[in-house]
């Protein structure tokens, strides 16, 4: 008898709570969308892509575009003798790489390797960005990685 009366409630409980979250928003992660404004660099990479131009690909957002601007040396020096394309657009998030992949980015290449990059969480207002209330999996479930690795046991 003791189980039933645990189990009744979590099911009330269960059936409350799955109500509730069915009128919730879907997280913009989940949501692929195109990035407003950026229509014209968004077909410059599906040209790339659909002639097959780049074994190596970099993706993201403003850090990522940088590579075109004041990281150009760099890019010349290192990535350009490796044909690698650079696809990034400036406050590009999760929903819009995820919209870019589904609408050509890809389409054609055949790469060797290829680096994704996004440096913000998505949040519908960056005005009320909080890492910690908009991306809490991340920051509370991640561990700073150092430059020595792991500790490891010093059993032998």
């Amino acid at each position: 008898m003791k189980p039933l009366r645990l189990i009744l409630p979590l099911a009330v409980i269960s059936a409350i709570a799955s109500v509730a979250l069915a009128d919730s928003p879907k997280p913009l992660a989940l949501s692929p969308a195109p990035h407003p404004g950026k229509e014209a660099l968004h077909a410059t990479f599906n040209k790339i892509s659909k002639n097959g131009e780049a074994p190596l690909v970099f993706l993201g957002d403003s850090i990522t575009e940088g590579w075109s601007g004041k990281g150009k040396a760099v890019w010349e020096q290192y990535w350009a003798p490796l044909e690698a394309a650079n696809f990034g657009i400036g406050g590009d998030r999760t929903e819009h790489i995820l919209w870019r992949l589904a609408n050509g980015n890809y389409d054609g290449l055949t790469v060797k390797a290829s680096s994704s990059w996004t440096s913000t969480c998505p949040s519908s207002s960056l005005a009320a960005f909080s890492p910690k209330r908009s991306c809490p999996t991340f920051f509370t479930r991640t561990k700073p990685v150092t430059r020595s690795g792991p500790k490891r046991s010093s059993r032998g």
